[in-house]
């Protein structure tokens, strides 16, 4: 079991705010929240995608989501941390 800061439960919630089952491990204290966080945190682009949004002059919708992707992988690292003190 981990025992979660109230602060990070508030901001993981925040930014998943429609993920039932990663609030669900994070109010039991469940070391698989980690998991679920982990597995969001990687680029969903192929290259033809981001070709195309250079193509239609939507290089904003790439930064939007390379920052939704160092947003979440800060918030597993974060996690990480907690979790290590922990054990």
């Amino acid at each position: 079991m981990v025992d979660y800061p109230k602060e990070f439960v508030e901001k993981v919630k925040a930014f998943y705010p429609n993920n039932r089952a990663l609030h669900d491990f994070l109010e039991k204290g469940d070391p698989n929240a980690g998991w679920l966080l982990e597995e969001d945190g990687t680029i969903l682009f192929q290259a033809k995608d981001i070709v195309q949004l250079f193509s239609d002059k939507k290089e904003n919708e790439i930064l939007e989501k390379a920052q939704r992707v160092v947003a979440q992988k800060e918030l597993y690292l974060e996690w990480n941390k907690i979790f290590q003190k922990s054990l």
